[in-house]
């Protein structure tokens, strides 16, 4: 693998064009029965960013992006960055009040959005936006545009198609890794979601350290079915295997069913897993080749060690815990020839890893704290959570940064997650904020108080959303129509699967309610249930 030294050598734009002049024709992209070569897509994101020049976009500038997982989404991220503009990916769940927030917080004047669905709900918010002024509409090249007057915007927009008639040249716009690459909109676990702003060095740093520890070849294929506006898909899946000279198989989403189909068809041997992927692969019927697969390894993040266990027993595969953030990027791996079960690993070379107590004082070995880190080289961490300086320094108290969660170290410096510090609720690789769940419930006429807190699901690895409400007197409330409510602003996966009405709130002396009974009795016999109630949520 090829290590890049000079600052302008570490940047998304140069590693795409390096290895479009490495391996020209050969193909890095697999999706559905298309192949995508190294050089189309050095070229296709060329003529985006030419485009995009055109349009105004310069060094500096925000551009706002809600898409699917397509080809097209690499042209459109790697076009946008070799300008030197930052890209801002956003959660391509998100609608109404909560897609209004974030894409006004970004500052971003240019947004390139998804044809069809996504579309539909940016048009329906557009006359809330502060700043935007122009959209790209992203449809997949395979197809015909959406015509300007079934657009409904009232921005000038473009089809996609109109921005790959530019010049495939390189923009030759000056580019180092000290400049700010994206923006990712973090889960929000503590409140709104925080832009946390990552370097083009951040983003090489990541890349090379996964594919260094992963030990990435050209031989292998990297399998991405989450999606590609978050880390995992960008720089745990995609730019590792493009800084390893290995090739990429994109999924549009999650399937279980389908999930080894995918895996012996574009022969994968690395899988990057979150949240409970594993467990709904794990629950599907035993099959006698189950064992014989390609996939060599799977990037998790802590796992019980009896389940870690038993899938690579079954599936004939390795797992490699690590531990990180995005505000962080990944700080420790678990060797792959020495691995310490239960543990997420050591320290990667560029950072410090220790465990303090709440006074920040370091704690001896075997004794649970907060999990702290600091870089030993500059830009590898998030630089700041954009225009938030008041959440940014107190997470980076006596110039450590506090992740928020509890963990231990043994005498040899593995790490052992324990859990999150915060109130948040994990379900499939999201980190639901409470607080915006019980701030959009509490909105409807007739709540006139709530809490929103996690219960185990089956597998017990996760939390399902249940929410306890406590009704205004006199005014009837049902499940349903308080979930029709919840749903047109907040992501189908924010949406609570339980309700539950309760007649007073157990509070502290300060009027806060204490929800660790709650949590204790979890679902009750007077709990209602959409699932069993056969309430479906709406993802238009």
């Amino acid at each position: 693998m090829k290590i890049y030294k000079a600052a302008e050598e570490r940047t998304v734009g140069h590693l795409i064009e390096d290895k479009a002049i490495t391996h020209g024709d050969r193909p890095f992209l697999f999706f559905k029965d298309d192949r995508y070569s190294y050089k189309d897509l050095h070229q296709g994101s060329n003529r985006v960013a030419n485009a995009l020049r055109e349009l105004g976009v310069k060094k500096g500038d925000k551009v706002v992006t809600i898409l699917p997982n397509f080809p097209e989404y690499l042209y459109i991220w790697w076009g946008i960055v070799k300008l030197g503009a930052w890209e801002v990916p956003i959660n391509n769940n998100y609608r109404g009040a909560a897609l209004v927030d974030v894409v006004n917080r970004s500052d971003a004047k240019l947004a390139v959005v998804g044809a069809g669905l996504f579309l539909n709900r940016f048009r329906a918010i557009q006359d809330d936006l502060d700043n935007i002024e122009q959209v790209v509409v992203a449809h997949s090249l395979k197809e015909a545009p959406p015509a300007a007057e079934e657009r409904g915007l009232k921005f000038n927009s473009y089809a996609l198609a109109d921005l790959m008639t530019a010049s495939a040249d390189s923009p030759g716009v000056p580019v180092f890794n000290w400049d700010p690459e994206c923006i990712f909109y973090t889960s929000g676990t503590t409140g709104p979601p925080k832009g946390a702003v990552v370097s083009h060095e951040y983003f090489i740093y990541f890349a090379e350290q996964k594919a260094l520890h992963m030990e990435t070849t050209a031989g292998d294929v990297m399998y991405n079915c989450l999606p590609m506006y978050n880390p995992t898909g960008q720089l745990e899946t995609c730019l590792a295997a493009l800084i390893g000279d290995a090739q990429f198989a994109l999924a549009e989403g999650f399937n279980a069913r389908t999930f080894w189909d995918d895996i012996r068809k574009y022969n994968c041997t690395e899988f990057v897993s979150m949240g409970g992927i594993l467990s709904l692969v794990e629950k599907e019927p035993p099959r006698p080749d189950d064992a014989n697969n390609p996939l060599k390894k799977i990037y998790i993040v802590p796992l019980p060690v009896d389940f870690q266990q038993r899938f690579e027993k079954r599936f004939n595969v390795q797992m490699v815990e690590i531990f990180g953030q995005t505000e962080t990027g990944i700080v420790t791996y678990r060797d792959l020839h020495n691995p310490v079960m239960g543990s997420a690993g050591r320290a990667v070379e560029g950072y410090e890893v220790k465990i303090f107590d709440e006074h920040d004082n370091e704690v001896p070995p075997g004794t649970e704290g907060e999990i702290v880190v600091r870089p030993k080289r500059p830009h590898i961490m998030m630089e700041e959570y954009y225009k938030m300086p008041e959440k940014t320094a107190p997470r980076l108290r006596h110039c450590w940064w506090h992740t928020g969660d509890l963990g231990k170290m043994d005498a040899e410096g593995n790490l052992y997650f324990i859990r999150r510090k915060e109130e948040c609720i994990r379900f499939r690789g999201f980190l639901i904020s409470t607080t915006d769940v019980e701030k959009v419930v509490s909105q409807h006429s007739a709540v006139l108080e709530c809490a929103a807190y996690g219960v185990p699901d089956e597998s017990g690895q996760e939390q399902d959303v249940m929410v306890a409400v406590r009704p205004r007197e006199g005014m009837a409330l049902d499940p349903a129509d308080l979930l029709r409510h919840v749903e047109k602003d907040l992501p189908y996966y924010m949406v609570p699967r339980y309700v539950r009405f309760v007649e007073e709130f157990e509070k502290t002396p300060t009027m806060r309610i204490i929800k660790a009974g709650l949590e204790k009795e979890a679902v009750t016999a007077d709990t209602w249930d959409r699932r069993r109630a056969g309430f479906k949520l709406s993802r238009e």
